[in-house]
């Protein structure tokens, strides 16, 4: 059985390949493309080499299975974005696509919220705050995605009705023959929420009229609320794939899903740490609640990620054992940042903090090396290359 879950360098933001299926046939999930640069600097060099695994001709499209995109944040998105424009220039060229997704599952806003509301929200994009006009910016790209999307034919979320995913009693589980997928988050509830907040604040923001807006911030913006959480389960071995949601939305999932029927912890192969390892998405009640083998973190110090509170927290609730933390940053990565921006200072600070924790912790550590793409966790009896 071949499962490998690949975290590829996305600096800030996440770009993971799940591979499965087998050494011979090996079939490809993507979940989320990273930043802008991660496109040109890590997924396209990785697709292009699963193109020479498989012996595809010029004329051929290497398959990916399934595209995940979790929400819009543009550190998810716009390597995603990328993918999707080359394959739609390719199809309007009448070349042949490089490469072909099957399907995709995503929420992008104006899917979540009324798309009558779409104009109000544009007006946003004069807004003196950083986040706000990150995500009009994410709002436009994610319609850009699924505009590409449907030119190229790929069905989107054809196995849901909506894209309310999880309810109080059903948490919805997708087979894709030896793997199973099942969406923690996020909710029906969840969605109605963030839906109100939002009406709240177009009401009290009406075009033109700028201001901040609490639900911004990190740990209760719309679109990390709305991120698609799932679990990746192949025979015994099991995946937690968190995107930037919250704990409380994760252990919610997993207690619809059944699987924190007994006060005994839920075990997984691998956690993906939330939102690259911000505290505000990770809780002690999480680590304890839920124990891995593995846990990853994509990060590259922006915005203070990871957090070394998180780490305290793994460390309370799992203490010295046979678990190792990987990480998509390399070694000693604080020393390779060589600008003078305040963004650079706060990412030497950041990252030499976490070093430094690792240093003075029995834990276990995989790091990305420097010229590699990415870092690879192999859980079946065969790998990929």
């Amino acid at each position: 059985m071949l499962l490998t879950l690949e975290a590829l360098n996305a600096e800030e933001g996440d770009c993971l390949l799940l591979h499965h299926g087998s050494a011979t046939e090996p079939r490809h999930i993507l979940i989320d493309g990273g930043p802008g640069p991660t496109y040109l600097l890590a997924l396209k060099p990785r697709l292009e080499a699963l193109r020479k695994l498989h012996r595809l001709s010029a004329s051929q499209s290497l398959s990916i299975e399934l595209v995940v995109l979790t929400h819009t944040d543009e550190d998810h998105l716009d390597g995603m974005v990328q993918l999707f424009d080359e394959a739609r220039k390719a199809k309007e060229q009448k070349h042949p696509i490089p490469y072909r997704a099957e399907r995709i599952w995503y929420n992008t806003f104006d899917d979540i919220i009324q798309n009558k509301e779409v104009a109000a929200i544009q007006s946003l994009a004069t807004s003196p705050s950083p986040e706000i006009r990150a995500f009009v910016a994410g709002v436009s790209a994610g319609r850009a995605l699924r505009d590409d999307a449907n030119f190229l034919v790929v069905p989107i979320n054809e196995e849901f009705d909506t894209f309310t995913m999880r309810t109080a009693r059903k948490a919805p589980r997708v087979s894709l023959d030896d793997l199973s997928l099942t969406v923690l988050s996020p909710s029906a509830a969840e969605l109605q929420s963030i839906e109100k907040a939002w009406d709240k604040y177009l009401k009290e923001h009406p075009t033109g009229k700028k201001g901040g807006v609490a639900s911004t911030d990190k740990d209760t913006s719309v679109t990390n609320l709305s991120s698609i959480a799932l679990l990746a389960e192949a025979g015994d071995k099991r995946l937690l794939l968190t995107g930037d949601a919250r704990a409380d939305q994760l252990l919610a999932g997993l207690k619809t899903a059944g699987k924190l029927r007994t006060a005994a912890p839920f075990v997984v192969d691998v956690l993906k740490i939330p939102h690259h390892g911000s505290c505000r998405n990770s809780t002690l009640e999480l680590f304890q609640k839920v124990h891995a083998a593995h846990y990853v973190i994509s990060a590259n110090g922006k915005d203070g990620n990871p957090d070394r509170s998180v780490l305290d927290m793994l460390w309370t609730a799992r203490g010295p054992g046979n678990w190792t933390v990987w990480t998509t940053f390399p070694k000693n990565a604080a020393t390779l940042i060589h600008g003078t921006t305040k963004t650079d200072a706060e990412r030497v600070k950041a990252l030499a903090e976490v070093q430094a924790w690792f240093d003075s912790h029995a834990v276990k550590v995989c790091y990305r090396k420097p010229k590699e793409l990415s870092i690879k966790i192999h859980l079946g009896d065969e790998k990929i290359e």
